[in-house]
């Protein structure tokens, strides 16, 4: 093979790199539990549209979009166990980027009608994680409000885990947070709670799996009560923030090219030196 041709060769194979597709989501589920009823939803199998139902719940809007190695799913007036849940912006970015493991859920907001039980569990859950790799820690935080008109405090319990494996739901390393009374609600209107946790992780060569929990106990009933502006997340972060593998091969290419061409040239050149007689 000529030296041009190799340098061609070469050039189609970073662009190959650089632009090999990425690996496919894997599970992205809602889990929704108040007393002795419960509900799981498949984020990954709902189509955009509504309004929908599932086994014991309803909602009035559904939408999913996939961009950017990310999937994002919103609910609008999600009905569950005498509660309406309401523009809850799901996300999972698995299987993860060299910034990170990412899944949170964002825009929340909780209204407990007549005849539902005391407590409402919120679970997100996303499987397929394989990077950053190795890791160095499991950042969560949850934050939220009450309505100005809030006549009662809810206890608040937050829970995020990281499961080696394909594990939805797994809690092998996890992060509690708990609050109640004063901490949060109307002795200060309009102020939100928030807490934040961090753990650290051992190096894993294998897939993970990412859970955050909301637990809400005491809510008041009606819209007076309700829990606003609510958000969880949970983080996964490396050690070092290391450049994508395919800008690693251009950046490692370029001099190896650029050294071709001048080869290249410089054989050209004694092609074209006429011979002395």
């Amino acid at each position: 093979m000529s030296a041009r041709r190799f340098v061609f060769a070469a050039a189609l194979a970073v662009v190959g790199a650089l632009a090999a597709p990425p690996t496919g989501q894997a599970a992205f589920l809602l889990q929704l539990q108040s007393g002795a009823q419960s509900a799981t939803i498949d984020l990954g199998a709902l189509s955009t549209g509504g309004p929908g139902s599932g086994s014991g719940y309803t909602y009035t809007f559904f939408f999913k979009e996939n961009a950017e190695g990310t999937t994002t799913a919103v609910f609008t007036n999600l009905e569950f166990g005498g509660y309406t849940i309401s523009a809850a912006t799901n996300i999972t970015n698995a299987p993860g980027s060299p910034l990170g493991g990412n899944l949170s859920l964002n825009g929340l907001t909780v209204s407990r009608n007549a005849g539902s039980e005391d407590d409402l569990t919120i679970a997100l859950t996303s499987t397929g994680y394989t990077q950053p790799n190795p890791q160095s820690s499991l950042d969560s935080n949850f934050a939220a409000r009450l309505n100005t008109l809030a006549q009662t405090t809810p206890i608040i319990d937050f829970r995020s885990s990281y499961a080696i494996g394909d594990n939805p739901f797994g809690d092998d390393v996890s992060n509690l947070a708990t609050t109640e009374g004063s901490n949060f609600g109307p002795v200060a209107p309009q102020e939100p709670f928030s807490a934040v946790a961090s753990t650290g992780l051992s190096g894993n060569t294998s897939t993970y799996s990412l859970t955050n929990v909301v637990t809400i106990t005491g809510l008041g009933f009606g819209v007076a009560n309700r829990l606003d502006q609510g958000g969880s997340s949970s983080v996964v972060t490396p050690l070092s923030v290391p450049a994508p593998a395919g800008l690693i091969l251009a950046a490692g290419a370029v001099p190896f090219l650029a050294l071709l061409r001048r080869r290249s040239k410089a054989a050209d050149a004694t092609a074209e030196t006429p011979v002395a007689a």
